[in-house]
């Protein structure tokens, strides 16, 4: 993302840096532009940035739950209870990251809301941006690496602290904070500014007639009416722990769905009573006198595993010296987690193939609406890949990084693939699916499983994908790519099946363009509004200046066999 115009204020507590950092300001909390955008331009840069740092934390916490020891492996001095403490902290940290992913959902049903285009990008590294609370790095969990999510995630004023946890609070962000740290920003700032941006954006800035594309609650997470505690005014004021994706269908539900998110990350101004919260877990896990800290050596025992920071696939630059200084900085960076070792390499070829495919099936089922019978096939693919990404994270953790073992261990890679932009045409996306099951399939020949996990990993995966055309995964893809044709002039739908009723989400909507939905609605004709067409009355009336080709005013006007879709839809009693 480019984020020149974003100006960041270091979010600090002016308590810790005053006590502890010689001159240090305190930080304003707004985030400003420079120059300005409208309301709703702003929110949809901001939704971005949301969205970005989501998958981040998310890759990050996931990272670093992977990282911890549990195998009881864990070295002299280790506490009697190391591998219960482990486990406690893999799990209070990877329900965060299952959280995240909720988050990352909201998000795009929000962008779907006030017709902004999805992302699911993230940071990558070694590359640097101030939009971000604190640049991407795979790294195992340490306290440092504590105190940075408990900066990130933390309320701007907690209350409710006893004192000995304002304390500890003044003293990690001390630690974060130090003279010429990077600075760590809070992500609720974020949220804060949105509902600000909420409150100024009007029902011209909504398209409610696309919910049928938004994710839900039933689809990844459940019902968040459950997770959340509101007043007797009906405004949001605690949300527990659990999987939150909010449907957005109104501006009430939009301030909602940001208040939510907000809250289940930082925990509001009741962060310290909301012991669900992410700040609340991580600050816990801080907090835990077990947890040994780097800062006071020699370190008692360790909980996380010696894999890499940032591990990747990457290969070295043959001349070195032809690259710019500041190739030459990504270098060095890139070099202290590359994989070499032959095998591990493939695994982890294997393990962003996986990752891709994740990033794949989600984005592809918020692109085909409720009604398509395939979106449940993504949905479940997806939630199976986000187990082969744990499963293979777990493998990859314990898989030397180079031919020497004194090296360490590799790590779950997570590289972001050579684009996240999704086709166009629903056809074509499911040929990247299509492509993604083969180049998987040629990494699984090459490798030579070292024991019966890795055995049963590459047969469960092979298994599923399918070995060709006619069997797993591939034959339901080329199933999929077999059926008739698309529609004359309507690129990417499918031909009623015979005997089938028509469809409006799937069949009449995407004949109208975004361009003609938006002309017409100013003069009450709802055109993307299934309550509005599904009135006989005026259905009839769109179908005759369809009929007529004086609508869309200069054409393209419709062909014989879509307006025949029309009146088969019409005739079929206007289903949804």
């Amino acid at each position: 993302m480019r984020t020149s115009n974003l100006q960041w204020n270091v979010p600090v507590r002016a308590t810790a840096l005053a006590a502890t950092v010689p001159g240090a300001a305190v930080a304003h909390s707004e985030i400003t532009l420079d120059p300005p955008l409208a309301p709703r331009d702003e929110a949809i840069f901001l939704l971005h940035v949301a969205a970005e740092i989501e998958h981040a934390l998310l890759v990050q916490y996931l990272y670093a739950a992977y990282s911890l020891r549990r195998d009881g492996d864990f070295g002299p001095g280790a506490p009697a209870n190391a591998a219960a403490l482990t486990q406690s902290w893999f799990n209070a940290i990877f329900q965060t990251a299952k959280e995240e992913m909720g988050h990352l959902l909201t998000v795009q049903n929000i962008l779907r809301f006030i017709g902004g285009p999805l992302t699911l990008e993230r940071e990558d590294f070694p590359f640097r941006s101030d939009v971000y609370p604190f640049h991407f790095r795979l790294q195992p969990l340490t306290k440092n690496s504590l105190a940075k999510y408990v900066a990130a995630e933390r309320p701007e004023i907690p209350v409710g602290l006893s004192p000995e946890e304002e304390a500890t609070l003044d003293q990690l962000l001390a630690r974060v904070h130090h003279a010429d740290a990077e600075p760590v920003n809070r992500v609720g700032r974020v949220y804060n500014r949105l509902i600000e941006l909420a409150e100024k954006l009007t029902v011209d800035d909504f398209r409610p007639d696309l919910s049928m594309f938004q994710g839900t609650a039933g689809e990844w997470g459940g019902d968040p009416e459950t997770l959340v505690q509101r007043d007797a005014a009906g405004n949001i004021i605690s949300v527990g722990k659990g999987v939150l994706v909010f449907q957005v269908k109104n501006g009430k539900d939009l301030v909602d769905a940001l208040t939510a998110v907000g809250l289940q990350g930082e925990g509001g101004a009741t962060a310290a009573t909301n012991r669900d919260s992410h700040f609340w877990r991580f600050f816990s896990v801080y907090r835990d006198a077990d947890f040994p800290d780097e800062a006071a050596p020699p370190m008692k025992w360790q909980p996380a595993r010696a894999v890499a920071v940032n591990p990747n696939t990457t290969t070295a630059p043959t001349r070195l010296a032809a690259l710019y200084a500041e190739e030459r900085e990504e270098e060095t960076e890139l070099a202290k987690g590359r994989i070499t070792n032959e095998q591990t390499r493939l695994w982890a070829q294997i393990f962003n193939t996986r990752y891709r495919l994740l990033l794949l099936c989600l984005g592809h089922s918020l692109r085909v609406p409720a009604t398509d019978p395939n979106r449940s096939r993504l949905i479940n693919w997806a939630g199976t890949e986000m187990h082969n990404v744990a499963h293979l994270a777990t493998l990859l953790s314990d898989m030397d990084r180079t031919a020497h073992p004194k090296d360490g261990k590799a790590g779950a890679t997570f590289e972001l693939p050579y684009t996240l932009s999704a086709s166009d045409d629903d056809r074509d996306r499911w040929r990247t699916q299509r492509d993604l099951l083969i180049a998987a399939a040629l990494l699984y020949q090459n490798i030579h499983p070292a024991n019966a996990l890795q055995t049963e990993k590459i047969n469960a995966l092979r298994t599923d994908d399918g070995v060709d055309e006619k069997s797993g995964r591939r034959k339901i893809v080329a199933d999929i790519l077999q059926t008739p044709l698309p529609l004359p002039g309507v690129p990417g739908r499918m031909p009623v099946p015979v005997g089938a009723a028509a469809s409006f989400a799937r069949d009449i909507l995407p004949l109208f363009r975004t361009i003609d939905i938006e002309h017409m609605t100013p003069m009450g004709v709802m055109l993307g509004d299934f309550h509005y067409m599904s009135d006989p009355g005026n259905a009839q009336q769109v179908l005759d200046t369809l009929a007529g080709q004086t609508m869309p005013p200069g054409g393209p006007f419709w062909s014989q066999t879509q307006l025949d879709l029309f009146r088969k839809w019409m005739a079929d009693g206007f289903p949804v």
